[in-house]
């Protein structure tokens, strides 16, 4: 009798042991909303390491869906640049509703530190625009946009974030110059009419950068899966990108305005009607 009371007591304890310990939490960026994966920061050559593990059964898939496939990224890379860092293009890209982003027109790198490579973008694309992102600090301090002839200088400034954070990106939305560089940024490209190519850039093209091309394609109505994929293309250049902090990004817009459009149209003032000419100017 002793005995059967000292094994019911034993499975008694290690069923309140698994009760406590083998439930699923639930951290406050779940209430939020936000994602906060194991592993935010990551290259690309994780991820594809994830994704084979992923397939054999053995791990969950990454939040990274890479839908345009590794050769695409060759087609979008600049060709013959290459000390101007994550120089490449947003073109070629499939919508959501059966067009796809015109090639040649929409240029995203980090700072133009090589001038004769600037030239050669200039060249090859005809630039129309050149957007700088970063803040009046950095570009003082760094290396200064070229004045080229026929090209227009537009000077959108946001102050850096640091990308590890789950909601960097987030935080970088809500600051209020964020809303005027984003409003620079847009009005430069309705003005531009998808005649010229546009380059925008940011110190490493990645995260102020990131986000404004990011905003840009789901305008054009490309989906997020596409979005993601390209934000993590910076990886190529040994950067580190966080997939969480860009998702929240995305989810952000679309959780206060319901959509990415709509979060544009109220940050900048422009219209929806402004929105369907960016998608007329810049898809085919």
């Amino acid at each position: 009798m002793m005995k059967n009371k000292r094994y019911l007591l034993a499975v008694c304890f290690f069923l309140v042991i698994v009760f406590i310990y083998g439930r699923p939490t639930v951290t406050k960026a779940e209430h939020t909303g936000l994602i906060t994966p194991e592993i935010s920061i990551y290259t690309c050559d994780t991820v594809i390491h994830e994704r084979s593990r992923a397939s054999a059964g053995k791990a969950k898939s990454p939040v990274w869906i890479p839908l345009p496939g590794e050769d695409f990224f060759f087609r979008q890379k600049l060709s013959g640049i290459s000390h101007i860092r994550n120089a490449r293009e947003l073109g070629g890209y499939a919508t959501t509703d059966g067009y796809t982003v015109k090639r040649g027109l929409l240029i995203r790198t980090a700072v133009l530190q090589d001038p004769q490579e600037v030239c050669a973008i200039h060249e090859t694309y005809h630039l129309g625009y050149i957007i700088d992102l970063r803040r009046n600090k950095s570009r003082g301090s760094v290396i200064a946009d070229p004045q080229l002839h026929g090209v227009t200088n537009v000077y959108a400034g946001m102050k850096g974030v640091h990308e590890r954070k789950p909601r960097a990106y987030v935080d970088l939305l809500k600051r209020k110059e964020s809303d005027k560089a984003m409003r620079a940024f847009f009005q430069t490209v309705i003005r531009n009419k998808g005649k010229r190519a546009i380059l925008f850039h940011c110190s490493k093209g990645k995260d102020r950068t990131g986000i404004m091309a990011a905003i840009l394609l789901s305008v054009l109505r490309v989906p997020d899966e596409t979005i993601m994929w390209d934000y993590m293309l910076s990886a190529k250049w040994s950067m580190k990108c966080n997939a969480a902090a860009m998702k929240n990004a995305l989810h952000y817009m679309k959780r206060t305005d319901g959509s990415v459009e709509n979060y544009v149209i109220r940050k900048t003032g422009l219209t929806a009607a402004d929105m369907d000419a960016i998608r007329n100017y810049y898809r085919e």
